[in-house]
Order: C-alpha cells, then structure tokens, then sequence
C-alpha cells in the first residue's frame, strides 16, 4: 500500500460500491444479497465500514495504516476519491489514493494506548482517544474535517467493538510491550545480559562479557556446560530502533575464527543491505525483533528467574474467533 499511495480494503464479494449512496440503510439492504449468511449484526458492522470507505472519508483527512509486515506506522493524506479496482489487486479492490507523509514509524514513537487504539478489531474506524499523538507525528495542529464528513454510529451489539481485546491485538500488545522494555530498561549492556539469559534457555552456556568495551562480541558461548566444545558461538546485542547496517555485520563476521560461528541480534532490525551481505556469510546468522520475540515466548518458562524478573509476562489462553473483517 505504502509503495502504491493507497489504501486498500478487502470484502471482494461486496463488489462495486461506486453506485451506492451515502446512506447505511442502503448499504445493509445491498450486502444483505451479498451475503446472505451474515447475521444483520455482522450486515451492520460491515455497512459502516464499506460505507466510511466508500462515502465518510474525505480528500484531505489524515489517515492511519499500522503494517503488520514490518510492525511500523505510516501515516498520510486521502488525495484521491474511491474506486474499485479489482484488477490492481484482486483481494483488496476497494481502494483511495493517498499521499503518505510519514512512513515506517517505528512503533515506540506512541503510547502504548494509542497503538492499542490503532489495532482496533475494525479495519475502517476514526482515531479518537489518541489523535493528539497522530497530530503531533506529523507536526500537523489539527485536521481540516471537510463538509459532510461525518462519524457513523455502530449499532447496538456489534459484532466486534474497536476496544475489544482480540487474540490478535494481544498479540501485538505483548510484542510491543517486550520491544519497549528493551529499549528503556534492558538497553545497552542488560539487553546483552538477557540475550545470554535467551541462550542458556536454548541449552547453551553463555560467558556475557563486562560492560564497556566488548571488541564488537557480546557473548561467547558454547554447547557444552565446560565451554570448551566446538564450533563456539560469538554474539553481538543490540538494543535501539535503529537498523543495524552492513558494516557491523561484517565486523562481526571478520572476528570469526575457522571453527566459530557468528549471531547478531538487534531489536531495531538489519537494513536490506546487511541482510545480503549475512547471506552470503555460510557462519553468520541474523535474529530480528520478530525472531527474538518468538524465542521468548517459546522459551519464556525455561528463562532464568533473574529474566523474568526483568521481563513478566505471563501465559494466558484467550479466545481466537474471526475478526469483524472478512
């Protein structure tokens, strides 16, 4: 969408909304015939998304799109009318053009409760308790309304509410809320710390070296409780939003003995360019913030008490139905 200017939305089987007017009766009686299983509660949650889409949303409004593919914000302006076009992209031919005036926002960059608030289980929803923060992401004062823009109402027993606390917001909560603590409570040397913590959980043992001066390797460790098996480990941490470029990978890579191999894990991510260059590395390999995510959640109840001290979570089964959106 980013690389297009333009937003876009699914419900293929509601066809061409060019025709229809600004009216949600209207919109329910049509997708009614298109989708006849829907209970009339699930008929009005979509009616008044399709109907924000097709008629609320005026050129000149700001407006949000959280990408899950790389976990950032962008933010941009509504420049163009709507238009149903199915042969651009097939699975989301609702589309409006926009000008996106800030990209890849990295997440911290808002409350916690605003990114609960832009994960909300409704795909086409107004931004309301924290728009100050969308404004001031910006820099812009306030947001021109243009004449008949308009909020639509949900209807009593909606089907999903924009506060409600989905599996998959959960989700993205948790991820948020393990990124941020390690960029203001375990950045720097305690983030390495953890890291050995992560490893010694894996069945490694971990030597983590003394804050200051690292020469570039963090951890050294080995598969044996001896630390004297080989291949042995060598680990840079990095805490920080900040992608990690090519030239650390490869000052990584050039510490490594024959038989040593090499991992570097940073929170803020590679740039494309450091990836390439770890692929053609056979001994490096590269642990991004969705990876080191997994892992501790994977191995979370084998971490040690120091590391879930630093870090709570605790485990909880929530229910895992459909969303709202098709």
């Amino acid at each position: 969408m980013v690389d297009d200017a333009v937003l876009a939305i699914g419900w293929v089987d509601a066809g061409d909304l060019t025709d229809m007017p600004n009216d949600r009766d209207a919109f329910k009686d049509y997708l009614r015939t298109r989708y006849p299983d829907k209970s009339d509660a699930q008929l009005a949650n979509t009616a008044g998304q399709l109907l924000r889409f097709r008629h609320i949303m005026q050129q000149g409004e700001l407006v949000v799109y959280p990408q899950k593919s790389d976990h950032t914000i962008n933010i941009g302006k509504i420049v163009g009318d709507y238009a149903y076009e199915p042969h651009a992209w097939e699975r989301y031919p609702h589309r409006r053009q926009v000008d996106w005036i800030k990209t890849g926002i990295a997440r911290d960059r808002f409350s916690q409760g605003c990114l609960y608030e832009l994960g909300a289980a409704m795909s086409v929803f107004t931004v309301k308790t924290h728009r100050d923060e969308i404004l001031a992401a910006v820099g812009a004062p306030e947001v021109e309304v243009a004449a008949g823009s308009a909020e639509v109402p949900e209807p009593e027993g909606a089907v999903e509410s924009e506060s409600e606390p989905t599996a998959e917001r959960i989700t993205e909560l948790t991820r948020d809320y393990i990124l941020k603590t390690f960029n203001a409570e375990l950045k720097g040397h305690p983030f390495a710390q953890f890291c050995g913590w992560i490893l010694e959980a894996l069945g490694y043992t971990a030597q983590v070296s003394e804050p200051g001066a690292d020469q570039g390797v963090d951890i050294v460790a080995t598969e044996d409780a001896l630390g004297v098996k080989r291949p042995l480990l060598k680990v840079q941490c990095k805490s920080g939003t900040g992608a990690i470029g090519s030239s650390d990978v490869q000052a990584l890579n050039g510490t490594l003995a024959e038989n040593e191999l090499g991992l570097f894990i940073a929170v803020g991510g590679f740039t494309a360019p450091a990836r390439n260059a770890a692929a053609g590395m056979p001994r490096m390999r590269l642990i991004g913030a969705d990876e080191l995510v997994e892992l501790i959640l994977d191995h979370y109840a084998d971490l040690a008490d120091e590391a879930k001290e630093a870090l709570r979570l605790r485990r909880v089964w929530v229910p895992d139905g459909p969303t709202a959106d098709e």
